[in-house]
């Protein structure tokens, strides 16, 4: 049975992502295929997160139980153990996948066709439009940064002249000023 799955995001409302999966496909394989697509940061935590018709959180299905982030209690299911027919059963069902805990922000995914007689092996991605949404990690001193994105278009400071402005304003420094 193929599930075609339709992601958005509230922080990049441009984005979007149609990607087939076969219903035996467990979480850890469109974990992997969302990390590789939107260039997500493999070091962060992340969680899928059944959700209701206002898309408020329900069960979770957390990474693995040797999560450091995350102690795991034998109730909870894992994304390796846990298959997308468990939660995705009716056309309109919805996940939440958290890919920036810090900054709660997530992609929403729903079930929006059900092809009963097509199989696949892996989820793919069959459609991929507009800027992927951005993920912010803590860096080495403690303080949030930026993860660029493949997608993301060039920082804004790169092309802007800034130096040349510079030099108009202020001259060629010569290195023995002080």
């Amino acid at each position: 049975m193929l599930l075609r799955l339709k992601v958005r995001s509230d922080t990049a409302e441009d984005f979007i992502l149609l990607i087939d999966a076969d219903a035996t496909n467990t979480f850890s394989q469109l974990h992997e295929l969302l990390q590789k697509e939107c260039n997500l940061n493999p070091s962060q935590a992340v969680a899928f997160f059944t959700a209701d018709e206002e898309w408020d959180k329900g069960i979770e299905i957390i990474m693995s139980p040797d999560d450091p982030l995350h102690p795991f209690s034998s109730n909870e299911m894992t994304m390796s153990n846990t298959r997308l027919v468990e939660f995705l059963k009716n056309k309109e069902d919805k996940l939440l996948y958290t890919f920036d805990v810090l900054n709660d922000k997530s992609l929403y995914i729903e079930l929006f066709e059900i092809v009963m007689e097509k199989t696949i092996n892996t989820p793919a991605v069959k459609l991929h439009k507009g800027k992927t949404p951005v993920q912010s990690s803590m860096n080495k001193t403690g303080k949030q940064s930026r993860v660029k994105n493949a997608r993301d278009s060039q920082d804004p400071l790169d092309d802007s002249g800034l130096l040349e402005d510079l030099y108009e304003i202020y001259g060629e420094m010569s290195s023995n000023v002080f």
